[in-house]
């Protein structure tokens, strides 16, 4: 056997290329996972976003990927509502891939893509073992950044369309040693807040604190971060902001420490990597609308049906846009098409970098989306071997139903 040879090969380790891994091997094909951190999971790990969506409303035939996850979370005693704890899901995980018999690498960076006529043929790997070259006929962009749909040449949109600015940033971070039964009502920690940004304690453009108990004693999850104006695809970009980051989350937790229930807190975990809301949407052959959405879409190729709605963070200041989906309409559904690049013959995207608008893919980013889109695109990678097809010659039909849409 060549063992830098794959049926298919996943570039991004996050929830997307976890879920592809484990379906793609699971229906039989040859399957490499590449990560170039040293825990599976992406943002909801290294970046400690521990907290789901439920995007899929009931009526599915077949659990989500987000399904599984939870479930075998609250066995462990490690969810509570939506928030669980990283470290369990990063066990998790591990054990998902490990008996789906996927070739695993961490710590592992993708360095170059060889590709002609739309067709990747190679990419080449780099890590503690030097140089690696590795071929496949199916890829799958599990990077969350598109960055090997990029590399190999797609087309992609990055921002809104009024100043091509992404969605802020965040670091969330945990605070142990809380003692739930005295913290204040949020409205008056609001308060609070605003008085210290007023007289100058505080410097953070978010308009409010944000916090989640999690399955852990006495610890809480804050999202109350805001990094505006940075490049999610510029490394010294992402480096600024990651201080910048860090500035807010100590500015912050000597805050949170003035308060009743936080006078013997401390601040226990800041997330290892940035958490990018949004980044670069890659040109697919369906960009998936805001007025899809509001149309109650359903497609003959659809993946998943969703019922998140529009969630944009103020790229400039301070402020969310929250938009309702319109009265009646009770959800939509998410094509296949937007998971496949314009002039990329043999790559499926399994992260959240699909075919999207700015307006859409805030509400269709989330952790239970992008897992669906990673199984849809490991299940179909599999098709395509089983069927030696390309992604647009398939029969999608085994496909949905391993989903659950049919």
């Amino acid at each position: 056997m060549n063992h830098n040879h794959y049926d298919v090969a996943i570039i991004g380790g996050g929830i997307g290329g976890v879920a592809a891994a484990v379906s793609a091997a699971e229906s039989g094909a040859q399957t490499l996972l590449v990560e170039s951190s040293w825990r599976f999971g992406g943002v909801p790990v290294n970046s400690l976003i521990a907290s789901f969506s439920q995007p899929i409303p009931p009526g599915k035939t077949a659990p989500t990927f987000q399904d599984i996850l939870m479930n075998r979370l609250a066995a462990r005693g490690a969810l509570s509502c939506d928030e669980f704890d990283d470290v369990a899901l990063s066990l998790i995980l591990d054990e998902l891939l490990t008996q789906s018999g996927a070739e695993l690498l961490l710590g592992t960076e993708m360095i170059e893509v060889e590709a002609d006529a739309g067709n990747v043929s190679s990419v080449t790997l780099y890590n503690a073992s030097g140089r690696r070259k590795v071929s496949a006929d199916i890829f799958i962009d599990g990077t969350g950044d598109g960055n090997l749909c990029v590399a190999a040449g797609a087309e992609f949109e990055l921002g809104n369309r009024k100043n091509g600015l992404c969605q802020p940033m965040t670091l969330p971070f945990f605070m142990s040693g809380v003692d739930f039964d005295r913290i204040p009502p949020m409205k008056e920690i609001n308060h609070r807040y605003n008085i210290a940004k007023a007289r100058g304690l505080l410097h953070n453009p978010r308009e409010d604190v944000l916090f989640f108990r999690l399955p852990v004693p006495g610890t809480l999850l804050f999202n109350s971060t805001r990094l505006n104006g940075y490049d999610p695809t510029d490394a010294a970009s992402l480096t600024r902001a990651m201080i910048e980051a860090r500035r807010q989350v100590a500015e912050m937790s000597l805050f949170l420490k003035t308060l009743p229930g936080f006078e013997h807190a401390f601040l226990s975990r800041i997330g290892s990597k940035i958490g990018v809301r949004e980044s670069r949407r890659i040109r697919c052959d369906y960009m998936f609308s805001e007025e899809d959405m509001n149309r109650a879409a359903h497609f003959e190729d659809s993946i998943l049906r969703s019922t998140s709605h529009v969630d944009i963070h103020s790229p400039t200041g301070s402020g969310t846009r929250f938009e309702p989906l319109p009265p009646g309409v009770e959800g939509y559904e998410v094509p296949f098409r937007s998971l496949l690049p314009v002039g990329l013959s043999n790559v499926i995207i399994g992260s959240r970098c699909i075919g999207a608008t700015h307006e859409a893919f805030s509400a269709i980013r989330m952790i239970g989306h992008v897992g669906e889109y990673g199984r849809a695109a490991g299940f179909a990678a599999a098709e395509c071997i089983r069927q030696k097809r390309n992604p647009r010659e398939i029969d999608l039909t085994p496909v949905r139903k391993k989903l659950g849409m049919i």
